[in-house]
């Protein structure tokens, strides 16, 4: 699990469960992708923690696994930005050229929870008659801190890097983009602190997002 501080929300389906359109007949989800600098420290985290749950999983099979997930943004949930195309205008998103992303998301009887702050700067998750206003303030190209957890899909469909959206706050304006369980993550939150200046890219990274 990552804490990805301030970075950039893009495509939230965070008020309500939603379909994705790419594909129909998957159930209604939650979801959002985030606009990662490929310097930021959360990144490098993140990766290796996707390499130690697939030699965990996948033993000896685990980097040939991960080189097709890797050749396959459908079987993983991280990329380079130029990935994200317009599907009609084949043009790179708006923000997205430069960065890496990571894709996430929770099915609809778990949505992911809202953080906010009170006067003192303590951390706290909003209650259920709050989440749909804190929830309607998450527009796409805000920033927000992110708490994301990767995971392995492993079944019949096939095997993947995915990712749960476990939390998200609100942590500042940015320009807008065209784009229309069990875990304490208050005290997760209460870890974050001002952003801490650039740092060389980290090594690590699949070299498609270096």
């Amino acid at each position: 699990m990552a804490m990805f501080e301030k970075v950039r929300i893009s495509f939230p389906r965070i008020v309500a469960p939603e379909v994705n359109k790419s594909f129909p007949d998957s159930p209604a989800k939650y979801s959002a992708n985030f606009i990662i600098p490929k310097n930021h420290p959360a990144l490098a985290e993140f990766m290796k923690e996707v390499k130690t749950l697939a030699v965990d999983k996948w033993k000896q099979h685990a980097d040939t696994i991960l080189g097709m997930a890797n050749g396959n943004k459908k079987l993983r949930c991280y990329g380079a930005g130029e990935e994200i195309l317009n599907s009609t205008t084949f043009v790179v998103y708006e923000g997205y050229a430069d960065n890496a992303y990571i894709s996430a998301s929770m099915t609809a009887d778990r949505p992911p929870k809202i953080m906010t702050r009170d006067a003192h700067g303590t951390s706290r998750e909003v209650n259920a008659m709050e989440r749909e206003e804190f929830a309607r303030k998450l527009y796409g190209g805000c920033y927000v801190n992110a708490l994301l957890s990767p995971w392995l899909q492993d079944n019949a469909g096939g095997k993947a890097i995915r990712c749960n959206l476990v939390a998200l706050e609100f942590a500042a304006d940015g320009e807008p983009l065209g784009d229309g369980g069990g875990v304490d993550v208050v005290a997760a939150f209460g870890t974050v602190k001002a952003p801490a200046a650039a740092v060389p890219a980290p090594s690590g990274l699949p070299s498609f997002m270096s």
